[in-house]
């Protein structure tokens, strides 16, 4: 399981970095991210900020800032299939709860 994590050293955005996401991004050239996957990811690489570059900042400030593995890394990414594999099948959940 290779599950990372990213903090942003400008708006100090965490995020988790999917198995799943490295490999779409390999494959579409055009994305920002896509010079970022070329090699192996590591702690310390350089990473985007999706956040800073939607809200018009510098998204390079970013890095990988751990890599996890064992049981989180495993039950997250089942969490993340089951969310896609619902998408997959016309269910989408609810994003803000009011």
């Amino acid at each position: 399981m290779n599950l990372y994590r990213s903090k942003c050293e400008s708006c100090g955005d965490e995020s988790y970095i999917f198995p799943d996401q490295i490999a779409e991004i390999k494959k579409n050239d055009n994305l920002a991210l896509h010079k970022y996957c070329k090699e192996k990811l590591y702690i310390g690489a350089p990473w985007f900020c999706v956040k800073c570059d939607a809200s018009k900042k510098d998204g390079k400030r970013c890095k990988i800032s751990a890599h996890l593995t064992g049981d989180k890394a495993k039950n997250l990414i089942e969490i993340r299939n089951r969310g896609a594999n619902l998408e997959k099948m016309g269910f989408y959940l609810p994003k803000d709860i009011v």
